[in-house]
């Protein structure tokens, strides 16, 4: 009897995995099934990725040069059953996040814990629409202009570091000073606090931020892979995707900034106030606050009633802010730095521009001359960056007008 049985679950197992394999190999000829240029899912970034010996940065490079070599705007892989569209053309890119920015809603979807669900990164459908717009305004650049001070004071604290460290030492680890300096940014910018960075050899804020980041060993790559295509199975085995220690922290730190302001009355011009702004119904984008990149890409009708701004959503979109800009920022400034170490030539070029905007504006810096600085833009933006995918992904059918191409 127990012969038969496990002949039984076998001839089961074998039947059902021989399935899975012939739905997963039928899905990899998505594409060229529709008539798209495609490309092999091992030649493209995915998250099964994380487990080859080559970077998914350098496989997207690949695929782009392919693309570029072809004369393709865009190809077509899978990911394991889904599947995926990389976009090379300039055009089709500003057409998807612009003028068609209100189809594309969604994200990848992630099997979530409550805390990060209420992030508006990993929102989805409806709720992400009423909670972008809401958030909106709160990145203007009207408004971004009022954080300079507090970026600017952020900046001469990382002069000072610097200098005491050159000091000490000809060699200086920009790691460390980049990261510091961040923290402090953050900080100041996003909550309203002092990280004190600068004044500790590792600031509580560092450790927690240093916390907060993805990890590239094996536990955290398995588990976030789990939470992105087996969704359902993360939320049953309550799998957290940020560590739940940082979180902890950054949680009580921000309720505690609320209360004190709802408290006291006082008021910084923060990330943090403007969205206790937002809350009251006091915030909105002025015409004027608009860049023209802003004005375009709205949203659309929005369906209200779906997501409050309660103290928890304020908290997750704070944390969000800190995890958007802490590696990415410590990265970026850590390629620009590389570049000028190695490129005196362009270091040359870089301080007279800086020297000129500083001694135009009176010997300081402002927003404007910030962003005037074209040489500057060049360097931090040209050759490296500190995001190397982004997806976004449309529930209904969109058409690639210039090519006449439905995508379902």
């Amino acid at each position: 009897m127990s012969g038969i049985f496990w002949t039984t679950v076998f001839t089961i197992s074998l039947g059902f995995a021989f399935y899975i394999y012939r739905f997963i190999s039928k899905r990899q000829n998505y594409w060229k099934d529709r008539g798209f240029h495609q490309v092999a899912s091992k030649e493209a970034g995915t998250f099964l990725s994380a487990f080859q010996k080559t970077h998914i940065t350098k496989l997207d490079s690949n695929v782009y040069e392919i693309l570029k070599k072809e004369n393709q705007p865009f190809a077509g892989y899978t990911e394991l059953t889904t599947p995926m569209l990389f976009i090379k053309d300039l055009e089709h890119v500003r057409h998807i996040l612009v003028k068609d920015f209100d189809h594309f809603l969604d994200h990848q979807h992630f099997g979530l814990d409550s805390w990060s669900g209420k992030m508006l990164f990993f929102m989805r459908g409806e709720p992400w629409k009423e909670l972008r717009t809401k958030m909106s305004p709160t990145f203007t650049t009207g408004k971004i202009r009022r954080m300079f001070s507090i970026i600017e004071n952020c900046g001469q604290r990382l002069v000072g570091f610097l200098q005491q460290e050159i000091e000490k030492s000809p060699t200086v680890d920009f790691i460390e000073a980049y990261g510091k300096y961040t923290v402090d940014v953050i900080s100041s910018a996003a909550f309203g606090l002092e990280s004190g960075a600068f004044l500790e050899k590792k600031s509580v804020f560092e450790d927690m931020g240093e916390k907060l980041q993805f990890k590239s060993n094996f536990k955290a790559i398995a588990k976030f892979i789990t939470m992105a295509v087996a969704p359902r199975l993360a939320i049953f085995l309550k799998l957290a995707m940020f560590d739940t220690e940082a979180t902890a922290f950054f949680q009580a730190t921000i309720h505690g900034a609320i209360q004190h302001r709802q408290n006291s009355g006082q008021k910084r011009d923060d990330f943090l106030q403007i969205m206790l702004e937002a809350r009251a119904g006091q915030l909105k984008a002025e015409e004027t606050e608009l860049s023209s990149f802003e004005k375009e890409a709205d949203v659309g009708n929005v369906v209200k009633g779906k997501v409050d701004l309660s103290d928890d959503v304020i908290c997750a979109q704070s944390i969000l802010f800190f995890l958007a800009g802490f590696d990415t920022t410590q990265t970026l400034l850590q390629f620009a730095a590389y570049q000028l170490a190695v490129s005196p030539d362009i270091q040359e070029t870089l301080a007279k521009e800086v020297c000129q905007s500083y001694k135009k504006n009176l010997n300081s810096f402002t927003y404007e001359s910030i962003n005037e600085m074209e040489y500057m833009d060049k360097l931090v933006l040209g050759k490296y960056s500190g995001v190397f995918q982004f997806r976004i992904f449309s529930s209904t059918p969109q058409n690639l007008s210039k090519h006449s191409v439905l995508i379902s």
